[in-house]
This record gives C-alpha cells, structure tokens and sequence, in this order.
C-alpha cells in the first residue's frame, strides 16, 4: 500500500511540476522520499528542485542520495555534477559527470564542462582530451572551442590551441576572451605580428582593457621595440592604473633605460599588498632579484630570488623520477640498439637542433644563426617532447616512452619527420636551415637520430655554476620544477651530463654534434661564430656577428640578452653569490 501511495504521490508531484507549481511539487516529492526511502527518482527531483531554488547544499545531499540508490540514474549524476561545478568541487563534479557520460557519451554539453573541470584541477592532458570529444560532437559550440583551446595552451600545443581560438572568435567575432587567448597564444609561439593584432582587436572592442595593453607591449618588447612598448604603458603608470603584470613589464624595461630605481620602488609596492596570490609575489621577487643584481646589490638580489623559488618550489618534484628516464633511455638506446635501429628514410638536412642546460647560451647561438640570410630561427618548439610524450599512443603500445622505442618503425620514423617539417615550413617557408632551440631536446637525441638522420646538433655549454645559478635565477613559470631548489637544481646538472655522455658514446656516427663553449663564445666571438656557420653547412656572412641588430621576435627570458653585442659580464657571475652556493657545491662534490 506505502508503495501504491508514493507512486500515486510521484504522478501529483509530477503533474503539479509540469503545471509550474513548484512548492506544491516540492512538498510531494518530500513526503514520497518518506514513504519510500529507495526511490531515487524522488530523491533527484526533489534535489533538482531545491538546486534550482538556490538551495544548493541541500540539493546536493539529495542528488547524492539518488545516486547512492540508483548508481544508473544518469540524470541524477549529471545535475549533482553541474550542482558541484557550480560550488567550486571540481573532483567531485568531474567523477558525477564522468558516470553520466558512460550513459550518454553524445553529451557534448558535458564534454565542455568536464573540460573546464579537468582544467581546474590542472589535469591539462585530460582537459584537453575531454575537449576533443566535446569539439567533435559539436562544432558550433563557443565554450566548446574556448574550453580546449585553454587547455591546449597549458599543454604547450599552442598551435593546436590558436586554432581552436581563432574559430572561437568567427564564431563571436565580438567574444573578447577568444581574442585574448588567441593573441596570447600567438604571442608566445612568437607569432609578433598575429599577437598584436588581436591584443589590438580586444581593444577595439574594450578600450582599457589593462590585459590587452600589457599584452601589446610585452609583445612590443620581445620584437625589441622597448621603447614601444614603455611608451604603450607609461600612461598607465603615470596615471596609476598599473596592475602586477604592467609593474612587472615595468621592471623587464626599466633595465634597457636605466630606471633601476623607480622599478624596484614599483615592485616593493607590489610586494606589501596582502591580496597578492603567491604565484605573482614569486614573479615579483624574481624582478626585484634582477633588479638588485642589475645594481650589484647581491645579497639583496639572492634575498629575493630564494623568496621567489621557495614559493615556487614543488616539494612533490621527484629528482628519483627523471634518474628513472635517464636510465630509461641509456638502457633503450644501447650501443647494440643504435646501430640496428630504424631511421626515418627523409634525408632533409635543415633541422638544426640547439640543445643544452637552459641558461646556457641557447638563445644567443639561436640568434647568431638567425642572422643568417638562409636560416630561419624558429625558436623553443615543443614539438619533439609532444612527439616522444605521443608515441605510446602512436604506435599503440602498452609501454610508455622510451621502453616503447623499439616498436617504431622506419615508415612511422618517416611520418613523424614530415609532419614535424611541415610545421616548421608554415613559418620558416624555404629557408636552408631551421633551427629548434628547446634546450631540453637533449633528453630526446636517441629519438631526434631516428628521425632525421640528417640533422645536426649543437650542444651548448657553460661553466656548471654559473649555468646554474642562472637557472636558480629565471623565472621559468613551470616544467622547470629542478631549477627552484640548489640541491635538486645541482643533481639535476648531474644527470643532464650523465646523459649527454652516453649520448656521445652512442650516438657519434648516426648524428654529428657541435660543442660550443659559451665562455669561448663571449672571448672570440668571431672564431666560434664561424665555427658554428660551418658547422651548420652555410657559407659565412658577416651579418651572424652583428646579430643584436637582427629584427625577429624572441619569446624566451633572454629576449633582452640578444638585442645586445657580446658581453662577458655574466662569465664567472656566481663568483659575486659565493656564500649563498653551498647546497649547489654540495651536489657537485
């Protein structure tokens, strides 16, 4: 009879629901939950009802009582997990989504969300795995296309990411985020002329938009336009509208005019604000460590950049998960593998790959070869990572990368080549030579020999101090999780020449590697500039020893460096942070 009452019950509830009467629904929906505990329909509709009455904790405990019931109730599941998001729960709301989906994978409305979830969490590979589905279900859909673009940027696949913008903003040409995202985007794969463009656009629409002019003039400033970029911000100073961002650039430019002073009593500013998140008092410090070390004020200087990279440092950053890929890939690349390897059969000779520690003069042998008339400098390209990262899934193998090595095949070598070429070729056209200047390539020379068995290296190095310390130095923002401890950073070292040995070991007759010392670089710069130029196959031209003045766009932490001829200054810099080095010794003993 309770039964036949709560069912009798169910159907008033529902009709008065259908009839816009929803206390009356509500009350009814209330009292089946009594008479009949395990209905989880009741409970659901009840706990939608109350969500959508700005009731949200109780909705919750209701929506969670109906699926506890019901483990198949998929509506049930998919209001709690928009009720959840809505709450700031991105786990919980991710899991209830993620059970609604198993029952409704067409949802591309759910998709979308669970990205914006995944990306909250900062579980960017699953966000943009989620925005696939969501973007390939629904085309049309803004959020869609603006929800993986995010999660692609923070993935480092900017080009994939710039896409998926630019489609955002034909979309909703008036949609001011699409713009941001795609001129950022743009602005850090070096895409100058792009990225100005749409900073500019987002101004068109919103005159003072502080993110957009901020933009257009830390843009400026990478293509070397300083005073440009000092001029696009100075009125915002003036008038004292700045934000951390406008005071940070601030900072970057004060060094090429000498305003050492005002900058840090801007930045000191910054640094009493309460509200400051930590992430933005670690960029903070960071400057104001430049800074002082601008003005030899050293102790200072080192004062602030500890400050910086203890707010930064991860103590989950595991030194014993990167021994693991080192010995990972000495153990896959052994001498008796290199030389029955496959290899890609495209004999294209222009990659010219630039690898190091960071900091190790990189971006200055970058930019001597882009002074180069037949050289395109294509800059930091994540390219080779996403690929080793990618090859599991390629080659559909169980293992990861490097234990799924020996699974690729001459005719995938090939593939993974021409694609990787035709990137480069969007931007560089027909140069001779591009050059790929991420420093941590290193790691992935075994696979670089496979896939273009003519291309050359160039293997920067630096005094192992002043190498580090200037990493200790950098304001990475992320993926360099070594360079905020000196220990860790020092072991780190450790392991970068462990493998750079066995590379040299292994690898002499399937990929020629050009050492250059930056020490021996700053003292002739002539000699070693020469050196390099032959090395890379190219004819000398005077223009590589007047590189401060070639005009292209720098997106890496030296951009300032490379406006500027050859200095020695910074050979033998960690002589003046002697005291403050032991952790680092440490590690080098």
């Amino acid at each position: 009879m309770t039964e036949d009452n709560a069912r009798e019950l169910m159907r008033q509830a529902d009709d008065r629901l259908e009839n816009g009467r929803v206390p009356e629904a509500l009350s009814l929906y209330e009292r089946v939950c009594l008479l009949d505990p395990n209905n989880s329909e009741a409970w659901m509709m009840r706990g939608a009802l109350l969500g959508e009455s700005g009731q949200v904790q109780p909705a919750i405990e209701y929506l969670q009582r109906a699926v506890t019931l019901d483990p198949e109730n998929t509506e049930a599941h998919e209001i709690l997990g928009r009720l959840l998001a809505a709450t700031g729960r991105p786990a919980e709301a991710a899991r209830q989504l993620e059970a609604a989906l198993d029952a409704e994978p067409d949802n591309a409305e759910l998709w979308s969300l669970l990205t914006a979830l995944h990306g909250q969490m900062k579980d960017f590979p699953a966000a943009a795995e989620a925005g696939r589905k969501a973007v390939a279900l629904q085309p049309g859909s803004i959020d869609a296309h603006m929800n993986l673009a995010n999660a692609l940027r923070e993935t480092d696949d900017l080009e994939s990411a710039i896409r998926h913008y630019r489609t955002a903003t034909q979309l909703a040409p008036a949609l001011v985020e699409a713009w941001k995202g795609w001129a950022a985007a743009c602005s850090e794969l070096g895409h100058s002329e792009d990225a100005l463009l749409g900073f500019r656009r987002v101004l068109a629409l919103q005159p003072d938009d502080l993110q957009a002019i901020n933009g257009e003039a830390g843009v400026l400033a990478q293509m070397g336009e300083f005073d440009a970029a000092l001029a696009r911000i100075e009125p915002l100073l003036l008038a004292g509208k700045a934000d951390t961002e406008t005071a940070l650039l601030y900072a970057a430019l004060s060094r090429q005019h000498g305003e050492h002073a005002r900058a840090i009593a801007c930045l000191e500013q910054w640094l009493g604000d309460p509200s400051l998140s930590p992430a933005l008092r670690a960029r903070v410090h960071f400057a104001l460590g430049k800074l002082r070390d601008s003005v030899r004020d050293y102790d200072q200087a080192f004062t602030h950049f500890e400050q910086a990279n203890r707010l930064r440092h991860d103590p989950a950053m595991k030194l014993d998960e990167h021994r693991r890929l080192v010995d990972a890939l000495k153990s896959t690349y052994s001498p008796s593998f290199v030389q029955t390897m496959p290899r890609s059969s495209c004999m294209d000779d222009r990659p010219l790959f630039i690898v190091g520690m960071p900091r190790s003069g990189t971006s200055l042998v970058e930019q001597i070869l882009a002074s180069h008339p037949e050289v395109y400098g294509a800059g930091e390209r994540w390219d080779v990572a996403c690929t080793a990262l990618a090859l599991p899934e390629t080659l559909s193998h169980p293992e990861h990368y490097p234990f799924c090595i020996p699974a690729l095949d001459a005719d995938t070598a090939t593939r993974l080549a021409q694609s990787y070429l035709s990137r480069l070729e969007e931007s560089g056209g027909t140069a001779r030579r591009f050059t790929d200047k991420m420093p941590h390539n290193f790691t992935h020379l075994g696979l670089i020999a496979q896939l273009f068995p003519k291309a050359r290296v160039i293997h920067c190095m630096r005094d192992p101090l002043d190498t580090c310390l200037s990493c200790y130095f950098s304001d990475f923002h992320r993926k360099h999780e070594y360079s905020n401890d000196l220990e860790t950073l020092g072991a780190y070292y450790q392991l970068y020449l462990e493998l750079m040995a066995h590379w040299a070991r292994v690898l002499p007759d399937n990929l020629p590697v050009l050492d250059i010392q930056y020490e021996e670089l700053v003292a002739d710069p002539e000699t070693v500039s020469r050196k390099i130029i032959a090395f890379s196959g190219l004819d000398w031209d005077a223009r590589c020893l007047d590189f401060h003045k070639t005009r292209r766009t720098v997106v890496t932490l030296s951009y300032e460096q490379v406006r500027q001829p050859v200095y020695s200054s910074s050979v033998g810099r960690w002589k003046h942070y002697d005291k403050h080095l032991g952790p680092l010794k440490k590690a080098f003993s």
